[in-house]
């Protein structure tokens, strides 16, 4: 069953938690930008007619963004000239979007996403993701980890650029020349992104422990407060913090003034800033030669379509190459045979998973010791939730009787926990009912009925099939809640990464395990329960799920339903506060297999991320092992990520339920795109690695 309604607890919530709104994860802009028209939707742009290479594709008119303010004191801007010839225009892609910002070229000093950071190509990064290597150097030369001078120095990063690449000058730029990459661009890059400014993920560097400084023209130094030796934040993968934007030139705004640098992105990467208009088109150009790797394209453009059905027409047409769709639609698109799913980043996957909220196990900020987080006092701990473990007291257990390990700072929920079954406390209880909910899940079969069996099951955020360090016949081991491996007693046994789900009758058992027995076919003493969805990363086939599991659900005899809300609105607001209590079918901070092994255990999964967004539960052992992976070596690393997935699949804190290929659905002219894996990117920024049919 699906509601769209909250129910009367989530009204009580909001009022007590004081939400904040919040867009979603891929909001459309609203606001207008400079030179923009109405706020009607734009119609659709068929592919742009082929033009001369020679004419300039900026011109100072093209937007009133393209001249420097009148009142800007920064160096003004020459005028453009004449393009010099470019790569024949009759290899170019056209992708469809659902709204076209145009070009904000510095990120520090734009509100809006840029386009041609959207299409990528402009831009590249120091560091790549490749062959399992996060920090695989791409502008970089290499890098180095160095220990502070004295004890209370702290560790740096060294970075070394690689000589000789030059930044790249817009269309109709051609004659201006905008100097040498080199360690002092880096380090304005880094440093100008500060909390203040209006950076897309503000405090993109706040890993960092002071501003980095250039010691020559091509090296930078930056001391780091939590480093890993196997993966500093510098990579296009997103390590840490999920940058994912490349190097580009910010200096601009000194040289040519605030408008100009909006307007126009300067970059190093095999393709140039073309003609953008928002809410209309935007392009960019190949060069014609490039350090690193020639396009086999000439251009690419992106136009603006927001109505599906008039997309599903220009795919079939020709008249754009390629767009997103939602998963639910695939089967349908891709069985005329004009059409076909490309993998922008072969192997790349989106994972979705239940994650169970509520869950909050720290009494104290992880970085912050002295701060008290006070959890009991959450509205997750407003009653006995059956699927939300309890560690601290309640009215009729006091803290103070338990044993105190792990509860230093402690205190009393304020309800009455009577239906632990004997020698049961309430986090094996819950442990068992949100292991018998994932068990039940049919996966496999809801890949035949909802995606022809294009997806593939998962069984955790960071485990399953097409993950690095995947083994099927693994299992957990047994552990505390405070993450130390127990001897297995009772209800206590190992779990299976490999999940033997679709078993109701196994289920079933736990659920009685657990003091929820079948009578009448009701789970007495169980309760009501919702589980929340929305359209994720993998589209409206995670609200299908969703109503799928629902259903699996009630045949154990819980009384549930799928509540549908809105992410940006309501849902991540209660992730945000620690106030939701009901579990949510979404991603949480790894949406990807491409989720290496030596990659850092995400702040969102313990109070590190606070006053930021969580994922709805905060784990002491979580914690303890971010904190023990500073200066860690890789293989350290790897070991502790693997005792995090055996911990969070026997604890159950998120039920990894299927994953789908990133990818577009493109017109047969386009025959691959191998482009660099990205962690957060479902399409690849690498447009130079599309390879046309002959």
């Amino acid at each position: 069953m699906r509601s769209v309604a909250r129910p009367l607890m989530y009204a009580l919530v909001l009022a007590t938690a004081g939400v904040i709104a919040c867009t979603s994860s891929e909001p459309i802009p609203t606001v207008d930008s400079p030179g923009s028209q109405s706020d009607e939707t734009v119609a659709p742009t068929s592919r742009p007619a082929e033009t001369s290479t020679s004419a300039p594709a900026i011109t100072p008119s093209a937007t009133s963004a393209a001249q420097p303010s009148p009142t800007a004191t920064a160096q003004q801007a020459p005028e453009p000239t004449s393009t010099s010839p470019l790569p024949v225009s009759d290899r170019r892609v056209v992708r469809a979007v659902p709204f076209v910002v145009g070009a904000n070229g510095v990120d520090y000093i734009s509100d809006l996403p840029s386009t041609t950071v959207q299409l990528g190509g402009v831009e590249e990064a120091l560091f790549v993701y490749r062959d399992g290597d996060s920090m695989f150097p791409q502008l970089a030369e290499g890098w180095s980890l160095e220990e502070g001078e004295t004890e209370d120095d702290f560790m740096k990063v060294v970075v070394t650029m690689k000589q000789g690449i030059r930044f790249n000058s817009p269309r109709g730029f051609e004659t201006t020349d905008f100097g040498e990459f080199n360690a002092h661009e880096v380090v304005e890059w880094m440093n100008r992104c500060t909390p203040e400014s209006l950076c897309d993920n503000p405090s993109p560097f706040n890993i960092f422990a002071s501003p980095a400084v250039a010691t020559d023209d091509y090296t930078l130094e930056v001391p780091i407060a939590f480093p890993w030796s196997g993966c500093a934040p510098l990579s296009q993968f997103g390590c840490h913090i999920g940058r994912d934007e490349g190097v580009h030139k910010v200096t601009t705004v000194d040289t040519h003034g605030e408008d100009w640098a909006r307007a126009h992105h300067v970059g190093t990467g095999p393709f140039v800033q073309g003609h953008c208009v928002f809410r209309d088109t935007c392009t960019v150009h190949a060069l014609a030669e490039h350090w690193r790797k020639v396009p086999d394209i000439s251009e690419y453009t992106a136009i603006a379509v927001q109505d599906e059905d008039m997309l599903k027409a220009m795919l079939r047409s020709g008249q754009v190459d390629f767009g997103v769709f939602d998963y639910m639609d695939l089967p349908d698109l891709l069985d005329h045979g004009t059409l076909h799913f490309l993998e922008t980043m072969p192997g790349g996957t989106i994972p979705q998973s239940i994650i169970w909220a509520g869950n909050l196990w720290e009494h104290s900020h992880a970085l912050f010791p002295d701060t008290d987080l006070e959890p009991w006092k959450s509205p997750v701990y407003s009653r006995d939730f059956a699927w939300i473990g309890n560690p601290w007291g309640t009215l009729n257990i006091p803290c103070s009787e338990l044993d105190q390990t792990g509860r230093e700072k402690c205190g009393e929920a304020p309800y009455e926990d009577l239906d632990n079954p004997p020698g049961m406390d309430d986090m094996e209880q819950a442990r068992l009912v949100r292991l018998a909910l994932s068990i039940a899940i049919d996966r496999k079969g809801m890949n035949q009925r909802f995606l022809d069996g294009i997806s593939l099951p998962v069984y955790s955020e960071y485990m399953g099939p097409t993950f690095p360090g995947w083994d099927p016949g693994r299992d957990t081991g047994s552990w505390d809640w405070l993450g130390n491996r127990i001897e297995p007693s009772g209800s206590k046994q190992p779990v299976n990464w490999e999940l033997n789900d679709n078993d109701l009758e196994e289920a079933g058992r736990l659920l009685d395990l657990a003091g929820f027995p079948l009578v009448d076919g009701v789970r007495e003493g169980f309760g009501t329960m919702s589980l929340q969805s929305h359209a994720a990363e993998a589209g409206r086939v995670g609200i299908e799920y969703a109503d799928a599991i629902v259903e699996r659900w009630s045949e154990l005899g819980i009384e549930v339903v799928n509540v549908v809300e809105d992410y940006g609105a309501f849902i991540r607001p209660r992730l945000i506060d620690r106030t939701q209590f009901l579990p949510v079918l979404k991603n949480g901070n790894v949406p990807s297999n491409r989720f290496p092994l030596d990659f850092p255990i995400p702040h969102q999964d313990f109070s590190g991320n606070r006053p930021g967004l969580g994922f709805g539960f905060e784990s002491q052992a979580a914690a303890n092992w971010w904190l023990s992976m500073q200066g860690a070596t890789r293989d350290e690393v790897k070991r502790i990520h693997l005792d995090w997935v055996d911990y969070a699949i026997y604890w159950q804190q998120y039920s990894g339920v299927f994953q789908v290929s990133k990818g577009v659905v493109a017109t047969t002219r386009i025959e691959s795109w191998d482009g660099t894996p990205m962690n957060w990117q479902n399409i690849s920024r690498n447009p130079e690695f599309i390879v046309l049919r002959d």
